[in-house]
């Protein structure tokens, strides 16, 4: 909603987690927002986990039951490809890890990320890759001294 009321003309949305697709589609539906739901997570590689969420920590995004399930990922590096767009929040855990793997040349297909990030040294990994790749950091806001949410900006561009 965020997105949509600051002009972006689609969201492109990956949720994995079953029980809350509702609420996205409810969200969606009763803000008017012009979205492409896509009801998987992304990672690595291109994979079905099976999810047990009696044994997911806190942050995984649901309360437990007893249902374990399969979970859809897709490819961090085909979906930065495919999307077509302008700026990028991504707040998977775990999945800000993969970024590391992402060529310089499919980074550069998206000129802002927002991402999420869980620990110092995935930070600092992060921070230097995105520099390297000819990104600025434009924004940090530091949760704890585990979690930050960082802006990199393409050199050249504005936000």
């Amino acid at each position: 909603v965020l997105f949509s009321l600051a002009g972006a003309k689609k969201v492109i949305i990956y949720e994995p987690v079953p029980e809350n697709h509702k609420f996205i589609r409810k969200n969606v539906e009763l803000n008017h927002v012009n979205a492409e739901i896509h009801e998987a997570g992304i990672g690595c590689e291109n994979a079905t986990i099976k999810v047990n969420p009696e044994q997911a920590d806190n942050n995984f995004g649901f309360s437990p039951t007893n249902q374990q399930y399969d979970m859809k990922i897709n490819n961090i590096s085909e979906v930065i490809s495919s999307s077509g767009a302008d700026v990028a929040k991504i707040d998977c855990e775990g999945a800000e890890i993969c970024l590391k793997t992402v060529a310089k040349e499919v980074l550069e297909k998206i000129p802002c990320y927002i991402i999420e990030l869980h620990g110092e040294e995935v930070r600092n990994e992060l921070s230097m890759k995105f520099l390297s790749a000819g990104f600025r950091i434009t924004n940090t806001k530091n949760s704890s001294s585990n979690l930050a949410v960082i802006t990199f900006l393409r050199l050249g561009n504005k936000i």
